[in-house]
C-alpha cells in the first residue's frame, strides 16, 4: 500500500478513495472566470483543482481565488522557483512542480522548506514530453524506465531536504509506456501515484485513451488519485473520470468510503471542543513526524474546521496550555504529551 498524503484535508493514497482531479483552462489571473469554472467543477464532482501559475500575476491570483472556492488548490509551476513560493504563501495547498528544472539547490532548498513548514505536499510530474536529454540518450527515447529515473532524480533533490511529503505522476502520450512506467514505480515505491495520460486528445480519443491507461491500472490496484486530459471544458473530465471508476468497480467503493467517513463526522459533531482539537493536533504532528509543527490555518479557520465555536477553541488551548498538555505561539506548536482522544 503507498504511504498517504493530504491535500486540503482531501487523503491521497493509504487505502483512501480514489479523489478525482481537474484542472482549469481558464486565464489563471482572471479570477472571477476561474473561480466560476471551479465552482462548476464542484458541482460536477470535482475532489481536487489544479490551475496553472505562469507568470506573478497568476500567483498573486492564487490566494483571491483559494478565498472563494470549497476544493484544495493545486498550483502547476514550471521553472520559476518565485511563483511557488508566492503561492505557497498565499494558500495552496499542493506544489506541483519538478525540482531539477527550477535551477540551483538554493531554490529547492527553499521550495522544499515552505512546504514543509505549511504541511504542503509536491506532486513530481514527470512527463515523456520534457524527459531530461541525458535519459533519452541513455535508453534511446521515452521509455519507462526512463521515466521512472526520471522521478527518483526530482525525489533526491527533496529528500536531501528531508522533505518526502511527495506523490509522483509519470505521464506519456502512449498508453502502454505510462502503464508500464506506473508498474515499475509501484514496485519500487510507496509514493502515491497521480495516474493520467498525457496529451489525451479530444473528447472521444481522450476518454478511450485514459479509459484503457488509468482504468487499466485502478483495475491492477495501481493509482491514488486521478485525472482525466481533454482539449474540452475540463468539467467533462469530471464524467469521464466517474465512468472510469465505476468501469473500474470503485465508485461504489468511493460512496461506501464516503458513507463511513459522514458517520465519522456525525462522531465527531458529538465530541468536545477538546477532544476535537487533540485529534487534529496529533494528526499534524503524526503527518509532520515530530511533535513541534505549524499548522496551515488561523484561528477562526481552524475553528470552522473543527465546527466549534473560536470562543471555546481559545478556552480549549488555553486549558491544554496550563494543563502542559501543549505550548503554541500563533501558528507554531508543540505537543508535551498525548492523550487518548
Amino acid at each position: 500500500m503507498t504511504k498517504q498524503i493530504l491535500v486540503g484535508g482531501v487523503p491521497i493514497g493509504g487505502g483512501a478513495p480514489v479523489p478525482i482531479q481537474s484542472m482549469t483552462n481558464t486565464p489563471t489571473q482572471d479570477v472571477e472566470a476561474t473561480v466560476q469554472q471551479i465552482r462548476r467543477l464542484s458541482a460536477a464532482g470535482c475532489q481536487i483543482v489544479r490551475v496553472a501559475v505562469p507568470n506573478m500575476a497568476a500567483a498573486k491570483a492564487v490566494g483571491a481565488i483559494k478565498e472563494q472556492i470549497d476544493l484544495p488548490l493545486v498550483v502547476d509551476i514550471h521553472f520559476n522557483y518565485k511563483l511557488a513560493l508566492e503561492c505557497i504563501e498565499a494558500g495552496a495547498d499542493k506544489v506541483r512542480i519538478n525540482p531539477g528544472n527550477i535551477g540551483d539547490a538554493e531554490r529547492v532548498k527553499a521550495v522544499a522548506h515552505a512546504c514543509a513548514r505549511k504541511n504542503i505536499p509536491i506532486r513530481i510530474g514527470v512527463n515523456g514530453g520534457s524527459l531530461e536529454k541525458p535519459l533519452l540518450e541513455k535508453y534511446g527515447g521515452v521509455t519507462p524506465q526512463a521515466l521512472v529515473d526520471s522521478a527518483f532524480g526530482h525525489i533526491a533533490l527533496l529528500n536531501r531536504y528531508d522533505f518526502d511529503d511527495i506523490c509522483v505522476s509519470l505521464k506519456s502520450s502512449s498508453v502502454p509506456i505510462t502503464m508500464q512506467a506506473y508498474q515499475l514505480m509501484s514496485q519500487q515505491s510507496d509514493y502515491p501515484l497521480h495516474l493520467g495520460v498525457t496529451e489525451a486528445g479530444t473528447t472521444r480519443m481522450g476518454t478511450l485513451k485514459s479509459a484503457a491507461g488509468i482504468g487499466g491500472l485502478l483495475a491492477l490496484g495501481i493509482g491514488d488519485t486521478i485525472r482525466v486530459t481533454l482539449t474540452a471544458d475540463p468539467v467533462a473530465e469530471i464524467a469521464a473520470a466517474k465512468d472510469i471508476l465505476a468501469a473500474a468497480g470503485l465508485l461504489a467503493l468511493l460512496a461506501e468510503k464516503n458513507l463511513m467517513l459522514t458517520e465519522k463526522m456525525r462522531h465527531m459533531a458529538r465530541r468536545t471542543t477538546r477532544e476535537k482539537l487533540l485529534s487534529y493536533l496529533s494528526a499534524q504532528a503524526l503527518r509532520a513526524g515530530s511533535a513541534e509543527f505549524d499548522i496551515p490555518l488561523d484561528r477562526q479557520q481552524l475553528a470552522d474546521f473543527l465546527a466549534v465555536d473560536r470562543s471555546a477553541m481559545s478556552a480549549a488551548l488555553g486549558k491544554l496550555r496550563d494543563e502542559g498538555v501543549l505550548e503554541f505561539r500563533k501558528n507554531h506548536f508543540r505537543l508535551l504529551r498525548r492523550e487518548d482522544d
